[in-house]
């Protein structure tokens, strides 16, 4: 049986979840569809720096209002950035 998590993001903007958290289940956002392939398969983006994983989604309410480059160029902006401030990634980044 899976734990539920501990936290849900709620805001209406985009947002990057951390694929694999530590611990497992700290946060997921319910009210939003992960950006998918052809396939299905969720669209991951990874740190350039150290490859930690995420999966970008939208609000369900608005639908994408970005498209995936966009905010996969910005996610990586920000990831890149904790590196050079030596800082820890978040496990829920909010893009706008």
């Amino acid at each position: 049986m899976t734990e539920p998590y501990k936290d849900a993001y709620t805001e209406m903007d985009s947002v990057a979840i951390m694929v694999t958290q530590d611990p497992p289940g700290q946060i997921h956002a319910p009210q939003h569809e992960t950006y998918a392939n052809e396939k299905h398969e969720p669209e991951l983006v990874t740190c350039p720096e150290c490859e930690t994983a995420y999966a970008i989604g939208y609000p369900v309410l608005y639908g994408p209002t970005k498209p995936f480059e966009d905010l996969s160029r910005h996610l990586k902006t920000i990831l890149m950035s904790d590196h050079r401030g030596n800082r820890t990634h978040r496990t829920a980044v909010s893009l706008g």
